[in-house]
This record gives structure tokens, C-alpha cells and sequence, in this order.
């Protein structure tokens, strides 16, 4: 054999190994194992294992486990380490599971060989594993107008992760309108989405989910009618105010999005921020010229009424500004709080809790105004106070020389005062210093004056049993990505080997050594900084002493720029006008992908949160687990601060570490140490160029029409240099256009613009059309063109509007009356050098839709032209119904149905329009829009447990047909509903077990409610936790109303009639009612006490035989709910059978078209019927008889997938569930042709888009839909037809008076009086009010009495909800005019039902003055109605007249 010199090396490494592990000595400490509390999927999770000998073997088992529902042991990630001779710490790391739930886990780490050990610690595992952002290019949309939106995802260290998503978009009312499945790229996703003409209103979202996790990323944005501000208002407020203040000080601004002044009136408003007084003024008012801005004063006598304390109070000052060229009104406010005194003394919020002696203390101290600022050369000085406390009686301390003694805390020790120091404050308010506390001191305070000002800072000395400390520090003054930072660490007692742990986002990211080899002197290392440490981490430094005393110190840091990649974005120049192209640079580390959005200012002014921004960022990375305050009012970006700790186990505590040891990880109560003796307490402008030479125009403007909201919303790749360049042509809107970019690199990640890039378009002439968002056909209406004139000269203009075939043009002639011209409208004007000149047309719109106004401005220097479409609506009041068509095929089967579309006799001609829908889950609109179906407060237990059920249903049928598996986010999203609805139903649950609408406030329970709660929440215990003793007890009260008869006795009042539905109609039906509610208890084997068991299958036999044995059933709701409680039976499915047969027989029954249902006076007791026929086909699995009746259910659905009222839209959603989870597969392929006259319209339905909700619109002329399917499955067609209507509807349940007073030009006042006139409680009701054209109801006019619960504006209406109303309740709204409007047509007032819509009336109105009101008398010699006048200034324009008009 040879023998080499490396066998030969390793031979003697084993044996010293050997000998190692043969003469370790023995020690109380072994081992210690470190870790992370929390866990996140698809990351490295790091155990820390360090043994205290050298072992010779050692192997080393880590698990992490859980166990399921059964509590069987589940292991879901097992590791084996084996520790090789010499070895005595290592680190673990499991690669923890993409699809790890968010759950309790246990860690176990065992230990086998010299050293053996066993640990077991709970890890919660955190869902966010991702980061998903969503933009948007706008917060808010009109209808038409197209979403524009990107996706992406990125790493908790920012780096873009190439993820499966699933984008959605959904509407106000839940409906699905588009799904991009399965798109995976690492820089995400982009698209868009056409908004309908008319869309559902409100808030809209955008949800993505990252599949494969419970990962889900939700942006809202608004879909509403609105007009784009033209100018911005701001307040400029004082930073604060003191008592001292004699006024308030303020000024307001209005200016153009193009940066010129607004003239106008501003009325300003202030009043408390916060509380308000019977017995005070609510608040103070006053109004002032404003020509770009006006400045104002209010006495500090005058807020001294508003609150009777000005100190620490808060006020908010608004400011209404009225444009005087419009009659617009823009809005702002700001808040100013008053203080006692001008000057702030406080701490630095980093400053630590404890100290350790040795070491010197930092303190830091600021004295500024209260907003923050220094004070300018103060003259006095900080004054410096420090107190020591002892533990124990010390000796040679000089203590407070006088004759009291002062006690301190502790029974034996010492009060020690410090002699006072005098600090000079810098120019920047800092005064700073360290603090060489003695060792005797255990606990100080530090008082810090200045001026009168007292600030007082605790401290403790940190606990150490041995005195031993250990102190770490961050060197480097701004740490970055990419770079090393230095930290040093320094010992009180010689350390040795000290190990550190690097954290972020509450995992170890980092492990490392660090030699110190002497006391007190400090050791330095360096640690590489990585994306994973953005925005803040800790560092962790640690020793084991000879002693087994675990030593310890931890820091908190901030990594200052959170990005990488560096985005800048540039316009090429700062001022342009329309038309005209600019550039914009980009820069960003090569081969990023450069997302860039800019958009109209005035959008910004609408609302903001859709762009992608460092503080959408910051907030995000947060959630994965944050280190407390990042920055703090006043201090900026923090310095390292400590961890928060008082001992050595605080500090692992505190940095999200675990710890197992059997060395000495010191825990101290200080409060065990006091107790008894302290109480404890809980405490380049680019100059423009020439636009004319003193001659005439010689050729006419270019028309700018191209005037989008959005400017860019593109990608582009950045070059090898990092750069990139977009060419745009800019839009026509005279504007700002602010634009901000993102990026995003493979290699360095996320980058975010610093700064956003501003362009303004400019010229020194233009016009604008100032246009409502809609007008109404045939009313006259005014078109504001305000003409703009930023030379220096005054100039003549003669404005002309196009003349147009889908409008009529209106002058005025000599004797005022109105004239009607189809050409050109004209008109001259003197526009003044930097003033505004507003110009009048006024035309009649003929034409429904979108129509264009053209209008041009021609002066001696310069011309300028636009086109903009106006909304032109039709006339009267709108009105919908839908068209239900359930499609129903078996394979290769054909389906034909024809949907006739019939409109009323007072139909507004060109109003109408039709809509068709198709989605593959018949209970699809429904169970997207749980949260709408019942739109009840949760005011009282009738209320809340209307809202519980139907959340029941829909997890019933979605488990049922497997698309709600155990971890779904949506059952989590249900779960939670249900838990809250739990919660607070069981408020109402009286001492005996009943329930009642307000609990024991009650005189008794309610049999009725106690059943349907005791129904609900049978029905929901496979879902969440629900006390068996609950339902024992109201069962018990049920059994005890029971009579002899087998019946049940009436007990307790409904106050909400609608929810009992037709179970209130006789002692058989509330029979038939408690003995369904009784049977789902029994079915759920929810009651484990025998004798109540007994006691309540007896009741439910007992039921059984009455109900059985019922004869001369004599109304078909009475028939239908026996039938159904029959059909749960065991013993009495034929009779339930039988009784069906009985209602099918009916002299109502309706069998027509494949539907059937029975008529009723009530539409809410027609679906309940027809749904507890369906339930008791569905129980019997009959489903031949039951498919025409579900055929008209969903005919009856309203388009929030509800119904009429509260019980039928419950039991219809019970019943719709429980037969479509009956008949439902997941086998669907349809393909559905829509024929409209010649035109034809192919449809897919299949597995993918099955709950898509599909779109289609005709024109409003269709009369006949042909629709065919062929294909297997089932689906849901409706079709929508709107259309409005002249007329009034009057109900015999309400009254409805209308009246106007004070009448004047621009304004009236509505009263509107309502009585409901039927005997039983009225429940909610709506009061909805609409104002005449050019009007716009002030919301803040209505006074608010107590039946009155929210008013709400939707659709430029105002809706008041009442709770319930009785006797006559008059409402007074003060209309004010918001644009001219002549000829105008009477407005609605709508008084209905929240429970029962049936029951509506609808009556119109028109303020006597406004009644055949013509242009000159709302608007005057400005439109025209001084026709001498005109000619005199048409004659000053001639000179401008050239040979070529528009058109030509």
C-alpha cells in the first residue's frame, strides 16, 4: 500500500477530532437552536443549531408538522443532518412549499448522539409569500372609456417573479366581466377594457390571484359620470396655531391645470375638525374676490366660539371657489391645530427603552416650533436633568442634600440626583450627548426642559445576571443595495467567537462570526447588503459565556433607497403646444422593461392610489412583517435604532427569533421585582413662437379634438446603456400632463421615477367648449365657450359654432323671441389681455347619443378651433326588465327559443336599447354579489341573520359542485362573514333561548326568528363553529310553544313583516315553517344531550303526523311549505308527493312557455311558493317538475341576483342552490347564435369562461332575438331592455307630495312630503330625488332627523334612506343651478320600499318659475338677448371676417 501525504493529513486530523471529543470537558450548557417565529412559502426557513462541545457524533432531525381535523400527525417538510468529529454547529435550512397554508405548524428539532436534545416550538406560516402590484392608468372612469391596466409580480426583495395569474375584472354588483387565465411572463401582464354607454356604477375592481397560493391582489377603481376639473384649489394654512395667535391667517389659490389664475368668488367655511355641540356654533362662514388668489382673516375670538377650548383643538377650513367665467365650483380643504405654547421639546423616537453600563447612552433631544422647525437663534439653553434610582443601598454617592429624604422605588435604594447641565441647541434644534450611567443605577429618568417646556425620558438598566453586555453599532451613515455595511461589536467582558443573524421581513436571511478578542474594545466586520433587506432589517449579535449566560444586543436598520434600478423619465421639453411632438427619455439599468404612465392633471385632482408609487411600496414590503416606525414626523429617515428589550430573551423576542437552550436566556419581570410597592399601570421653458405680426389670419386653425385623459400607457425595453425613448404627439387638451415610470430588471428588480415628469400645453389663444356631462333632448340648452387671450394686446373674437343636423341652433331676434337655424352661430366678443371672456350659444339637441360641437375662435393675432362630443340623453324616467332564458342541453341536444322585445305605450322614442348576457353558472349573478342580494343594515337580529343565510347557500352549492375547495381564499372570505353574522346574532339571543329583534329589550322571543336563526345556523355548522348549546336552547324554547294539536303556538312580533314571508298566514304554515327549521337541526346531529335529543325528535314526529294529516289546505303557499316539510320526512315522502300533485292542480298553477309558478296578488308570495315547490321537487330529486319552475325563478331575479323582498330572495336562493347543485356538470360546451333581423351573433360557453359573464348590445330597435343553442350543459341568457318613459306611477301604500318654494333664478327649495298609509311598519324606505336639468340637489341642505339613517348621490340624484316612516315626513333639499338650461322638462321624486320595490310611487315636478322659462330669462344679454348690442360688436369684428369660414 502507499501511504501519500494527504492520507497521511487526513489520518491526523482524525485523530485530533478524536482526541477532541475524548477530552471535552462536560458543562450545564449543550446546545442552543435558533429560528425564525414565522415561516413563508417558497422560502428558505434557517435553523440555527450551535452544541457547546465538540462532538464526535451527532445527527440532527428537523420537521416541521402539523396535524389535520383529526389531529393525525402530518409531517410537511423532514430534514437529517449528521454533524461530522470536530463539528459543533451548522445551519439548517428548509426549503419551505409554495402551497404552505397559513396555519400553526410545530417545529421539532431533535438531537441524537453526543449531545442529545430535543425541541418543539409553534411557527405560524404566513400567506404572503409575493408581491403583487396592479396599476391602473386612471382612479376613475366614464362610461365608454377604456381601463387600461398592468400586472406584475415581484420577491419580497423586489425582483420580478415570472408567476401564474388569473386577472378578473368585476363590475359594482359583483358580475365577472372579463378573465385572462394562466399568464405567466416575468415582467407580468398588461390589457384593457371597454366600458359599456351603460355600465354599472360605483366601485369596480381588478383582482389577480397568483396560482398555486392562496396569493390574491385587489385594485379599486370608480366608474362614474363625470366632467374633468378645470382648475385646482388649494388652502394654505399656518403650519399651526397657538393661544397666543390674535387671527388665523390664510390664503386660497385657484389656478388653471395650465397654471394661469382662475378669477372668482371664494366662500370659506371653518369648523371643527372633530366633536361638535348641541350648545355651540357648528361653524363660521365668509366670502372674498379671488383673482388666482385671495387671502383671508378670521379673529381668534371668533374660532374661541366655534370651541370653548382652542387648545389641542383641530379645525378644518374649506374653501368653495367659483369660477366667475363658468358658475363651476372646485373645492379644497386643509386642517390647522392650535397648541398651548410655540415650542415642542421631545425625545428622539430611536432612543432605547434600557441602558448598559459601560456603555455610554445616547441621548438625543429636539426643541422646535410645533410644525417641526428650529427656532431661530434661541437664547436660552436646554436644561438637563438627570435622576438615578438604586436597587440597593450604595455608599459614597452624594444623594440630594437636604432635610426631606425622597423614597425611591425600591425598598432599599437611593434616590440620586445629578446636578443640572446646560446644552447649547444647534441650528437645526438637536441637542445631543452620551450618558456615562454608573453602575449602581437600575433605573433613571431624564427630564429635558426648555422654556417653561417639560419632557421626561424612562429608562432601565438592561438585566443581565452577571453584569454582562454586549453592544452592536452600525458604522456606515446610509447603507445601499449592493453594498457593504460596517458594524461593529464590542464586549464588556472578553466575547470570543460572537455569531450574528441578519433579518428582514421576519426571516434569518444571514448567518456569520465575528472574532472579539478583548473587552471594551470594539470589533468590526462587514456584511454585504442584498434586495431582500429593503426597506429595513435587523442584525443580531450573540455569545455563549463560560457561564452558559446567553449575551446579546440588536439593532434595527434602514436600507435608505429601497430600489435598485434607478428610473428617471423626461420630457424632452417642459412646454409645448397641442399637436406638437415631444420626447421622453427614460433611464434604468440595461434591459429593463420601462413601464411609463402620464395622464391629464386634472385627472389627478378626481382621485389618485391606481399608480404604482415608493410609498404603495413601502407599504406592501410592511406586510410581510414590519420593524415598527421607518420614519417619524420631524426626524426624518431613522438612525439604527436598538431593539426594544429590557433582557437578553426581550431582544430574540423582539427580532422574531425562537429560542431553545438549556444555557441561561435571561427573563426578567421587572414588574414581579415592584409589585406592592409601585401600582402597576397599563400604559428650460421653451419660449413659445410668434402666433401673428398684427395681420389678419390668413388660414384657418387646426381643429383639436384629440383629447384623452390618458397620454401614454405603454411599455418599451431599455438599451445596453440603460436608456430608452418614447415620441409622442401631444394632445389638444391645454393642460399639465404629469408622468411617472416604473421598471423592472431581472438582475436588480423594482425601480420607481424619484420624480415625475410634468409637461405643460400651452397656447396664448385658445377657446374652450365648458360642457355638462349630459344634456336631455328637446331642452334648450347654453354651450359656456370661454375664450382665453395671453397677449398683451386686448383683441376682438369672433366666435362661430358648426352648425349640426343632430342639433337645433337657438337666437335671438329683435323682439326677443327664438329663432331656430340649422347653419352657423356667431358671435363677437373683446377678450381683454389676461381676462377670461365667456361667449353663449344655445342649441336644442335633436339626436340621443354622442354628438359633436365644433366651435372656432378668430381674433386679428391668432385663431384657434376644437371639437367635443356631449352625451345627449332622451327624456323622461328610466326603466329596465330583464328576459331570462335558462339554456338546458343534453348532449348533442339543440336548443330554440325566441325572446319578443315589447316596450309600453308612453315609451320615449330613441331611449330604448337592449342588452344580452350569458353565463355558464345559473346562480352566477347571485353568488358573485352576496353582499347586495339583501341590502339590510345590521341593526337588529332580524336584519342580521337575513344577511347570514344566503352565504350559507352559496357555500353549500359551490362545495357541492367541487369548486370550493378546503383552502380557497373564498371559503376563508364566507367563513369570516359567517363568524362576524355568528357573532352578532347570538346579541339577540334572549335568557331563554329564543330570539328576538332587539334580545331581552324585547317583552318575549319570537318563535318566527327563533326558527330561522336555529334553521341558519344548523345550515352553517359544517362551515364554521356553532355551540351545540345554542341550539339546544332555543330548541327547547320551540318544544315548549308546541300544542297538543302538534302545531305551534304564535309567541313574540316580527318587525320587519317582509323576512316571515307567507309563514305568518296561518298556524299551518308557521307549522310547516319550524318543522323545516327542525328537521336541519336533526339533520346536522348538532344536539349530544340524549334527553334533549329525545325531546326533539318527539316534537319533530309529532309535527310530522299534524302537517300529514292536514286537510282543506286552502291557499298555494300553504300547500307549498307542507309539501316541503313533508318532502324531508322519512315516513311521509308520498303524502309530500301528493300535495305537490294537489298544487300542480291549482286553479292559479300558470303552465306556459316551459315555465309554471302560481299567481298571487303578492310577487314576493308568488316566488316564495314557487320556491318551496322547487325545494320539494329537489328533495324528491324530481327534477322533469322542477325545471319549469326554476325556468321562471330566474326570470323573476333582479340584475342583482336577488329578488323582490328579503324572505323570498332567501328561500329563492335556498331552493336556485340546492337544484342547481342537483342538476350541475362540469361538462359545458355551448355555442349559442343570437339572429337580430339578418345580423348574426356567435356565442361560446365552456369549462374556461363559465363564469364569465358575457356581453353584448343592439339597438334599442330590436324587436325579435332568436336565440339557438347547441352543445352540452347548461346556461343562463338574459336579455336587458331599457328604455325610458313620460308619466307617474302612484301605490295605494304611499303618499307623495311635492311643493317648491323660494323660487329664484339659480335656485328653489324641494319639499318633498311622504306617508306610508298601510297598517303594518313600513320598514326602510327610499326617498330619490332628481333635479330638473341644470340643476344639481345640495345634499347638505337636508337636516338630518333621527328616522333618517344615510343619504347617499348616485347618478346625480339624491337617495335618503328612512328607516321606517309612519306619520307624514316632509324633507326639504335646496336646488341650486349648476349649467343653463332653458325649456326644461319636469324632474322625479321616487318614494319606495327598501324590503318591497313594488311598492313605488313616482311623481314630477317643475318649479313654477322654471315653467316655459326661455334662454333670455335665465341667461340675458350674455346669450344674445340685447340683439343691438350685438350687431354694434359684430361690426367691430368684420375686419377679422375673412373669405374662409368653417367648413370650407
Amino acid at each position: 500500500m502507499t501511504v501519500t501525504y494527504e492520507s497521511v493529513t487526513m489520518l491526523l486530523l482524525i485523530i485530533s477530532s478524536l482526541s477532541l471529543c475524548t477530552f471535552s470537558t462536560a458543562s450545564n450548557y449543550t446546545y442552543m437552536v435558533v429560528h425564525p417565529r414565522y415561516a413563508r412559502p417558497n422560502s428558505d426557513f434557517l435553523v440555527h443549531v450551535q452544541l457547546y462541545k465538540i462532538v464526535c457524533s451527532e445527527n440532527l432531525t428537523v420537521e416541521l408538522v402539523t396535524t389535520d381535523q383529526k389531529d393525525v400527525r402530518k409531517s410537511v417538510f423532514r430534514k437529517f443532518i449528521s454533524l461530522t468529529p470536530g463539528m459543533k454547529e451548522t445551519d439548517i435550512i428548509l426549503p419551505i412549499p409554495a402551497n404552505l397554508e397559513s396555519y400553526f405548524y410545530q417545529l421539532e428539532v431533535n438531537g441524537a448522539g453526543d449531545v442529545p436534545f430535543k425541541t418543539v416550538n409553534s411557527v405560524y406560516a404566513i400567506d404572503k409569500a409575493v408581491s403583487v402590484f396592479i396599476q391602473t392608468d386612471k382612479a376613475q372612469y366614464n362610461p365608454g372609456q377604456l381601463v387600461q391596466y398592468r400586472v406584475f409580480a415581484v420577491d419580497p426583495g423586489l425582483k420580478p417573479l415570472s408567476v401564474i395569474l388569473d386577472v378578473e375584472i368585476f363590475d359594482a354588483k359583483g358580475n365577472k366581466l372579463s378573465e385572462t387565465n394562466e399568464v405567466q411572463n416575468i415582467f407580468g401582464t398588461a390589457g384593457s377594457f371597454r366600458l359599456s354607454d351603460i355600465p354599472v356604477q360605483g366601485i369596480w375592481h381588478i383582482t389577480a390571484k397568483v396560482k398555486g397560493t392562496e396569493m390574491k391582489e385587489f385594485s379599486y377603481f370608480k366608474v362614474e359620470e363625470y366632467v374633468l376639473p378645470k382648475f385646482e384649489v388649494t388652502v394654505q394654512l399656518p403650519s399651526y396655531g397657538t393661544r397666543d395667535n390674535p387671527s388665523l391667517y390664510g390664503v386660497v389659490r385657484a389656478r388653471y391645470t395650465f397654471g394661469k389664475p382662475v378669477q372668482g368668488v371664494c366662500v370659506l367655511r371653518v369648523e371643527r375638525q372633530y366633536q361638535r355641540s348641541l350648545y355651540d356654533p357648528v361653524a363660521v362662514h365668509t366670502q372674498f374676490t379671488i383673482n388666482g388668489e385671495g387671502s383671508f382673516t378670521i379673529p381668534i375670538t371668533v374660532l374661541r366660539r366655534l370651541s370653548r377650548d382652542i387648545e389641542r383643538e383641530s379645525f378644518r377650513v374649506i374653501a368653495n371657489v367659483t369660477e366667475t367665467l363658468t358658475g363651476i365650483t372646485e373645492s379644497n380643504d386643509e386642517t390647522i391645530t392650535f397648541y398651548p405654547e410655540k415650542i415642542k421639546v421631545e425625545f428622539a423616537p430611536y432612543m432605547t427603552e434600557s441602558f448598559r453600563p459601560g456603555f455610554p447612552y445616547h441621548v438625543a433631544v429636539k426643541v422646535t416650533e410645533q410644525d417641526g422647525r428650529p427656532l431661530v437663534n434661541p437664547t436660552e439653553s436646554l436644561k438637563i436633568n438627570v435622576t438615578y434610582f438604586t436597587k440597593t443601598a450604595v455608599s459614597g454617592v452624594d444623594v440630594f442634600n437636604t432635610d426631606l429624604e425622597f423614597i425611591g422605588p425600591f425598598p432599599l435604594g437611593k434616590v440620586v440626583f445629578v446636578p443640572n447641565k446646560q446644552y447649547t441647541i444647534s441650528p437645526d434644534g438637536f441637542v445631543t450627548f452620551d450618558l456615562e450611567i454608573p453602575d449602581y443605577v437600575f433605573t433613571a429618568n431624564i427630564l429635558a426642559e426648555f422654556a417653561g417646556r417639560k419632557v421626561y425620558k424612562d429608562i432601565i438598566r438592561f438585566q443581565s445576571p452577571s453584569s454582562t453586555f454586549l453592544k452592536v453599532e452600525l458604522l456606515t451613515k446610509s447603507p445601499e443595495i449592493g453594498k457593504n455595511a460596517v458594524f461593529s461589536v464590542t464586549g464588556s467582558k472578553r466575547p470570543g467567537e460572537v455569531t450574528y443573524h441578519i433579518l428582514s421581513k421576519s426571516l434569518v436571511l444571514l448567518t456569520g462570526k465575528v472574532t472579539v478578542n478583548q473587552s471594551n474594545v470594539a470589533q468590526t466586520f462587514n456584511v454585504h447588503l442584498t434586495s431582500n433587506m429593503v426597506p429595513a432589517a435587523r442584525i443580531l449579535v450573540y455569545y455563549v459565556a463560560s457561564d452558559g449566560e446567553i449575551v446579546a444586543d440588536g439593532i434595527t436598520f434602514m436600507v435608505h433607497d429601497i430600489f435598485q434600478n434607478k428610473v428617471d423619465i423626461k420630457f424632452s421639453q417642459i412646454r409645448l403646444q397641442p399637436g406638437e411632438s415631444v420626447d421622453v427619455h427614460l433611464k434604468a439599468d440595461p434591459d429593463s422593461l420601462i413601464c411609463v404612465l402620464a395622464v391629464d392633471k386634472s385627472v389627478l385632482l378626481l382621485g389618485t392610489g391606481n399608480d404604482i408609487t415608493e410609498e404603495r411600496v413601502r407599504d406592501n414590503l410592511d406586510k410581510y412583517g414590519g420593524y415598527g416606525i421607518h420614519f417619524a414626523r420631524g426626524w426624518g429617515i431613522l438612525p439604527p435604532w436598538p431593539i426594544p428589550a429590557d433582557d437578553v430573551s426581550d431582544i430574540f423576542s423582539e427580532a422574531g427569533l425562537i429560542v431553545s437552550t438549556d444555557g441561561n436566556l435571561h427573563n426578567f419581570d421587572i414588574w414581579s421585582l415592584i409589585e406592592g410597592v409601585i401600582p402597576r399601570t397599563v400604559e428650460d421653458e421653451k419660449p413659445l413662437p410668434s402666433q401673428g405680426s398684427g395681420k389678419v389670419t390668413s388660414t384657418l386653425p387646426r381643429v383639436r379634438k384629440f383629447f384623452p385623459e390618458t397620454m401614454i400607457f405603454t411599455n418599451i425595453t431599455a438599451d445596453a446603456n440603460g436608456t430608452a425613448k418614447l415620441t409622442q404627439i401631444v394632445p389638444d387638451t391645454i393642460t399639465e400632463w404629469v408622468a411617472n415610470a416604473f421598471a423592472l430588471n431581472v438582475e436588480s428588480g423594482l425601480g420607481i421615477a424619484a420624480l415625475t415628469a410634468n409637461l405643460t400645453v400651452f397656447q396664448k389663444f385658445f377657446v374652450n367648449l365648458q360642457l355638462p356631462y349630459s344634456v336631455v333632448r328637446g331642452e334648450e340648452v347654453v354651450i359656456q365657450a370661454s375664450v382665453f387671450n395671453y397677449y398683451d394686446t386686448d383683441e376682438y373674437v369672433l366666435l362661430t359654432l358648426k352648425g349640426s343636423n343632430d342639433f337645433d341652433g337657438i337666437t335671438i331676434n329683435g323682439t326677443r323671441q327664438n329663432e331656430v337655424s340649422t347653419g352657423n352661430l356667431t358671435q363677437c366678443v373683446q377678450v381683454k389681455s389676461n381676462e377670461p371672456k365667456a361667449v353663449f350659444f344655445t342649441i336644442r339637441p335633436k339626436s340621443i347619443g354622442s354628438i359633436n360641437l365644433q366651435v372656432q375662435a378668430q381674433s386679428h393675432v391668432a385663431a384657434d378651433a376644437l371639437m367635443i362630443p356631449l352625451l345627449v340623453k332622451a327624456e323622461g324616467e328610466p326603466k329596465e326588465y330583464n328576459r331570462p332564458v335558462l339554456i338546458s342541453l343534453s348532449e348533442g341536444g339543440t336548443f330554440l327559443e325566441q325572446v319578443r322585445i315589447t316596450y309600453p305605450q308612453n315609451v320615449v322614442q330613441g331611449s330604448q336599447s337592449v342588452r344580452v348576457t350569458l353565463i355558464g353558472d345559473i346562480l352566477g349573478p347571485s353568488m358573485e354579489n352576496l353582499d347586495n342580494l339583501i341590502q339590510l343594515p345590521y341593526g337588529c337580529g332580524e336584519q342580521n341573520i337575513l344577511n347570514f343565510a344566503p352565504s350559507v347557500y352559496a357555500a353549500h352549492y359551490l362545495k357541492q359542485t367541487g369548486r370550493l375547495p378546503d383552502d380557497s381564499v373564498k371559503l376563508e372570505d364566507i367563513r369570516f362573514k359567517l363568524r362576524t353574522g355568528y357573532q352578532r346574532e347570538l346579541v339577540y339571543q334572549r335568557s331563554d333561548g329564543s330570539f328576538s329583534a332587539f334580545g331581552d329589550a324585547d317583552e318575549s322571543g319570537s318563535i318566527w326568528l327563533t326558527a330561522f336563526v336555529g334553521k341558519s345556523f344548523a345550515q352553517a355548522t359544517d362551515l364554521i363553529f356553532i355551540d351545540p348549546r345554542v341550539i339546544e336552547k332555543l330548541v327547547k324554547y320551540i318544544i315548549k310553544q308546541q300544542s297538543d294539536d302538534g302545531l305551534f303556538n304564535i309567541t313574540g312580533i316580527v318587525h320587519h313583516r317582509a323576512i316571515q314571508g307567507g309563514s305568518a298566514e296561518s298556524r299551518r304554515s308557521l307549522g310547516a315553517y319550524i318543522l323545516i327549521a327542525l328537521k336541519e337541526i336533526q339533520a346536522q346531529n348538532i344536539s349530544k344531550d340524549e334527553s334533549s335529543l329525545l325531546s326533539l325528535n318527539k316534537a319533530i314526529a309529532t309535527a310530522e303526523t299534524a302537517l300529514a294529516n292536514a286537510t282543506e289546505l286552502t291557499t298555494e303557499y300553504e300547500i307549498a311549505i307542507i309539501a316541503y316539510a313533508l318532502s324531508l320526512t322519512e315516513s311521509y315522502k308520498t303524502n309530500a308527493s301528493f300535495i305537490l300533485n294537489t298544487l300542480v292542480q291549482s286553479g292559479d298553477v300558470v303552465n306556459e312557455d316551459g315555465l309554471r309558478y302560481w299567481k298571487n296578488d303578492s310577487q314576493s308570495l308568488q316566488i316564495e311558493i314557487a320556491a318551496y315547490a322547487l325545494l320539494a321537487y329537489t328533495a324528491l330529486r324530481d327534477t322533469d317538475n322542477g325545471l319549469p319552475v326554476l325556468r321562471w325563478l330566474i326570470k323573476q331575479r333582479n340584475p342583482y341576483g336577488g329578488f323582490v323582498s328579503t324572505q323570498d330572495t332567501v328561500i329563492a336562493i335556498q331552493s336556485l342552490s340546492s337544484f342547481a347543485a342537483l342538476t350541475y356538470t362540469p361538462v359545458v360546451d355551448i355555442r349559442v347564435t343570437l339572429q337580430v333581423g339578418t345580423a348574426m351573433e356567435n356565442l361560446t360557453l365552456n369549462r374556461e369562461n363559465n363564469d364569465v359573464l358575457t356581453v353584448r348590445e343592439f339597438p334599442g330597435t330590436t324587436e325579435l332575438i332568436s336565440v339557438t343553442a347547441t352543445g352540452t350543459g347548461m346556461g343562463l341568457l338574459e336579455v336587458g331592455v331599457f328604455y325610458n318613459v313620460l308619466g307617474e306611477s302612484v301605490s295605494p301604500s304611499f303618499t307623495l307630495d311635492i311643493e317648491t318654494s323660494e323660487e329664484r333664478n339659480n335656485s328653489f327649495i324641494l319639499t318633498a312630503c311622504t306617508r306610508w298609509t298601510e297598517v303594518v311598519s313600513s320598514g326602510m324606505v327610499l326617498l330619490d330625488i332628481g333635479a330638473p336639468s341644470g340643476f344639481v340637489a345640495d345634499k347638505s341642505s337636508v337636516v338630518m332627523i333621527s328616522e333618517i339613517k344615510r343619504i347617499e348621490e348616485s347618478s346625480r340624484r339624491l337617495v335618503i334612506y328612512f328607516d321606517q316612516v309612519m306619520s307624514e315626513i316632509c324633507t326639504n333639499v335646496t336646488m341650486r343651478r349648476e349649467s343653463l338650461v332653458a325649456k326644461v322638462q319636469a324632474a322625479t321624486v321616487r318614494v319606495y320600499s327598501y324590503y318591497d320595490p313594488e311598492k313605488l310611487t313616482v311623481r314630477r315636478y317643475l318649479p313654477r318659475t322654471l315653467i316655459d322659462k326661455t334662454v333670455c330669462d335665465i341667461c340675458g344679454v350674455d346669450c344674445g338677448c340685447d340683439p343691438e348690442n350685438l350687431v354694434n360688436a359684430m361690426d367691430m369684428c368684420n375686419y377679422v371676417l375673412l373669405s374662409t369660414t368653417i367648413g370650407q
